[in-house]
């Protein structure tokens, strides 16, 4: 229930405070989650609230959020904001190398993979987290507004999913893709004000109700994309799907959208983060 008190394990590690609260079951990932302040546990409970699957929650606290966080030199990008000192590398081999292989000692049995999810800084940190190591499995980027002392703020999540079966010649003989995209808002003391424990469908599920279909130039429905790109999968391989040519629609969004002749017919979303699941899918298979 949401509200309980949460089982969990402090340590440090390099100045760094630790908080693990481990998965009820054995075998569970181990998630990454890197947090401005706070030990994490509304966000444990959040999701023991929203029967989100099981796994392994490491919130690494005591950060230095503009420097630990930042892949690159900054100066301010207002009068009052501090300046962003680039420590992200550094940041990233302690975690990689000393606090997650402390963690999965710590879980019951093995972890099958770690991820990484992040918001504002922390959704930046572990998109390049993803570039530049292959610690993590899964990663989730979270970016939204920030609360301020008189307004409330929130935060959109967009986990893409991928499952994969593959042949033993290595071809694609089944494939789904879906987006699960839910916003979670918070008042200006940072506490939840979403309803957690309601249905949340994800992209595939909400079917004709995405409304998608009036705002694309081939009049199909967001599901229907997904699945015109699902179907051009089949009989191929991972490598092929992923080298496939895309384009640029210089609005900032879509950065890899199908330039296949056979596929731009039915598929115009951007499928960059499709691709990447593909691959982590595969890798993960072998």
């Amino acid at each position: 229930m949401y509200g309980d008190k949460m089982e969990k394990i402090r340590f440090q590690i390099c100045e760094k405070e630790l908080t693990l609260y481990p998965a009820q079951g054995e075998n569970r990932p181990l998630i990454v989650f890197n947090t401005v302040m706070g030990d994490g546990e509304e966000l444990a409970q959040a999701l023991r609230a929203m029967d989100a699957p099981d796994c392994n929650l490491l919130v690494v606290g005591k950060l230095q959020w503009y420097h630990d966080m930042t892949p690159w030199s900054c100066p301010p990008l207002s009068k009052r904001g501090p300046a962003a000192t680039g420590g992200a590398d550094a940041y990233l081999e302690t975690l990689a190398s000393e606090i997650v292989p402390a963690a999965r000692k710590k879980i019951r049995g093995s972890a099958p993979y770690v991820g990484i999810a992040g918001y504002s800084l922390a959704g930046l940190f572990a998109l390049y987290a993803m570039y530049r190591c292959d610690c993590f499995a899964r990663v989730t980027s979270m970016s939204g507004s920030e609360a301020a002392a008189d307004k409330a703020g929130s935060v959109t999540v967009n986990t893409t999913m991928c499952a994969l079966e593959l042949d033993d010649a290595g071809k694609i003989t089944a494939v789904s893709f879906d987006i699960a995209q839910n916003k979670i808002g918070f008042d200006a003391a940072g506490a939840l004000t979403s309803e957690l424990t309601g249905e949340h469908p994800t992209k595939k599920e909400l079917g004709d109700a995405y409304g998608m279909k009036g705002a694309t130039s081939i009049g199909k429905e967001w599901y229907e994309q997904a699945e015109a790109l699902e179907a051009w999968c089949i009989g191929k391989t991972v490598e092929e799907v992923v080298s496939m040519p895309t384009y640029d629609k210089g609005d900032g969004h879509h950065t890899q959208v199908p330039d296949d002749v056979d596929l731009k017919s039915g598929c115009t979303i951007d499928v960059g983060n499709f691709l990447q699941a593909l691959q982590k899918a595969a890798d993960n298979a072998k």
